[in-house]
């Protein structure tokens, strides 16, 4: 019986394999930094994520990083400094 793990391989030039996420995949948004981070919200899909991390910012400039629960990694950042 096949797993759906919501992970597709797709082959890149000099073949490669590179990991395709599904939008349903679950991801974590977390602040601070991978050693001392902080877990703010869970979301389905990499872009929904990516757009939450913006606005969290926006909002509150610091450090996110959007943590992907299928390959427990790290799959996009995004930094804002305070305004001086």
């Amino acid at each position: 019986m096949p797993l759906d793990s919501g992970l597709m391989r797709t082959p890149q030039p000099g073949g490669r394999m590179e990991e395709a996420l599904s939008p349903e995949r679950t991801f974590h948004i977390f602040r601070g930094t991978a050693l001392n981070a902080t877990l703010l919200e869970i979301v389905s899909g990499r872009q929904k994520g990516l757009a939450r991390m913006k606005e969290l910012a926006a909002q509150k400039p610091d450090s996110y990083f959007l943590w992907d629960d299928g390959t427990h990694r790290i799959v996009a950042e995004v930094r804002r400094r305070p305004a001086a």
